[in-house]
Parts: structure tokens; sequence; C-alpha cells
């Protein structure tokens, strides 16, 4: 955004209902003095030029350029945002209210990390943005044993609620996250049929959270492969016969267990479970040699299906899709 006179201008007309809605969530810190009116949709914001300054190399910029600010405080000079009003209200708290939500380790909101992904990209403000979509590398991961510790622990840092693999995507492809993408697919393809995933899913606030079309087909898609990977990669050492091993001192017992497991993962229903760690019901049905073969087989599936996570979605490798991602959002 490019410094132009034309920003500094009086406000026009604003809905008052919602104005002193939004307004409401503020510390009254931020209209009690200032000399800049930050104004999105329907908000103005009068807030002081140097806190601005701060926080945003773009405002920064914007506010070199500019002629000195009236001396009447009563008029201060609006600047309009091309952010909605929610996230010109969350960019705001987070710039004032460090303490608060916004930079604790506790779970966030995911409307509140998605308004402060996109306010920060438009504001520049590098702080704000790279710790904002740290949170979601943390849920979504590009390492399989970050992927494992987040499934071993309850703690997350957003908040989990229906549709928000759903809205992760969206988000995502809108701010070019590209590496956060085939583990918020994988998990939705996990989630959900085919149903639902064409339908959509209902979320709290009574919103339908619907993929693309695109993403629709892509995930149809990527659940045969998965399948296929599931089958050949994870569980391979069921069908391969690997197990039992030749050294097996209870060949016809372990035969006997690997078809009890087998009937575990196809039944009747199969489920995608490419990237299930061994689960602990399968302990102690094999013999200690062939338990260990299976185990050993079983990780080393899981980590090829992982390295081929991002191509079953369409991406590429891992590692490129970091290169794209650092050229879009970081450069």
């Amino acid at each position: 955004m490019s410094y132009n006179p034309s920003l500094f201008t009086p406000p026009p007309n604003s809905n008052e209902d919602e104005e002193t809605h939004i307004r409401e969530n503020f510390n009254p810190l931020f209209f009690q003095d200032g000399n800049i009116i930050l104004k999105s949709q329907n908000v103005g914001i009068r807030v002081h030029r140097s806190v601005l300054e701060m926080h945003s190399r773009t405002l920064k910029t914007i506010f070199e350029n500019n002629p000195t600010c009236p001396a009447d405080s009563r008029s201060p000079p609006t600047l309009f945002i091309d952010v909605t009003d929610w996230d010109l209200v969350h960019y705001i708290n987070a710039v004032y209210n460090r303490s608060r939500d916004y930079f604790m380790v506790r779970p966030q909101a995911f409307d509140i990390t998605a308004s402060l992904i996109r306010s920060s990209r438009v504001l520049h403000n590098d702080f704000l943005r790279v710790n904002t979509i740290k949170r979601l590398h943390n849920e979504y991961p590009t390492k399989i044993a970050n992927w494992d510790s987040i499934k071993n622990s309850e703690f997350t840092r957003i908040c989990k609620v229906p549709g928000l693999h759903i809205e992760v995507v969206h988000l995502g492809r809108s701010e070019h996250l590209y590496t956060i993408l085939p583990a918020a697919l994988y998990r939705i393809c996990k989630q959900y049929d085919m149903d639902t995933i064409c339908d959509g899913v209902l979320c709290i606030d009574d919103r339908r959270a619907v993929l693309s079309l695109e993403d629709k087909l892509l995930c149809g898609r990527a659940k045969e492969k998965l399948y296929y990977a599931q089958g050949e990669m994870t569980h391979g050492w069921i069908f391969d016969g690997s197990i039992p091993v030749a050294s097996c001192p209870r060949l016809g017992k372990c035969e006997a267990a690997k078809n009890e497991v087998k009937q575990d993962v196809v039944g009747i229903m199969p489920r995608i479970r490419a990237l299930d760690k061994w689960p602990q019901r399968w302990n102690d049905k094999f013999c200690r040699r062939c338990e260990l073969m299976a185990k050993r087989m079983h990780q080393t599936g899981r980590i090829r299906v992982w390295d081929a996570l991002p191509g079953i979605f369409d991406f590429v490798s891992w590692n490129d899709l970091r290169l794209l991602e650092e050229q879009k959002v970081y450069l």
C-alpha cells in the first residue's frame, strides 16, 4: 500500500450500530487520545501515529511522506485500510494489548488467528504475522515428529471447533500458507466422509464451512490415494508376506494374529489410517520377533506416507512448499 494523499480524508458515514458493537470490544484508551483514525468498512479507531509506525512498515512509510497532521485534534486525518472491521479490531487489540490472547501460548480462536494474519499482511507487521502463523504451523506441521507430538498431547494453539480444518484450508490458500495445506486436507479426508465434504460442516455460529469445488474434488481423489498408500506403506507388512518372519517360533499363532489385524484394518467400512501409529490393542498378539518387525515396518510406512503427503494432494514436495511459502509470506 503506497502513500496517497486521498487516503487522508474525513471518514464517510458509517453504520453506527455496527461501530458501537465493535468498539465495545476495545480498551477505551483507543478513543481518548490519538492523532490518526484508522478506518475499515464501518469502524474508525483513533490511535497514536507513533504506535502505528512502531508496528507497521507500510504505515511508517505513509506517515513519513505525509505532511504534518492538523493541529486540531478534534478532526484528525483518517486512513482507510482495506481490511474487514473485525480484522482491524483484532489488529489494534494485538498492538495495544500484548498480554491478551494474541501472544499467549494458550489456545486462540481461529477467527482471531485469521484476522491477525490478514491484517498484519496488509499493514506489514512482520512480527505479528510471523508469530501468528506459528500457531498454524504448530497444528499443521511439515514433519511427522511434530505431527506425532501434537497427536500425543491435548495441548493446542488453535481452539478446536467444527469446520476448523476447512476454514484453515481457505486461509492457507488465500494467504499463501502452503505448508499447512497437506496436513489440513489430510485431517478433512480422515475426519469426514465424502457426503460431509460435499455438503460442508455446520459451525458453532450456524454458518456452514464448505470447501471450494476444486478442493472437494481434490479430497475425493486423495481419499482413494490414501487408501492405497496405507495398504501399500503403513499396513504393507500385513499384505506382503513379511509377517510371520522366517525365524518366528510360533508361525500358526502369528499368522492367525496377522489375519485378525487385517480384519481390524479392512473391516466392513475401511477408514483412513495412513498416519495412525501402532495401536496398543495390537500389542502382545504376535511373538516378540514378529511384533518388532511389524512395528518397524509400520513406522517406516507412516514416514513414507508423510513424505508423499503433499503429492497425494497434488502439491510439490515439503521442501518446495516451504520455499514457496517463504517467498510469498516472509520476503
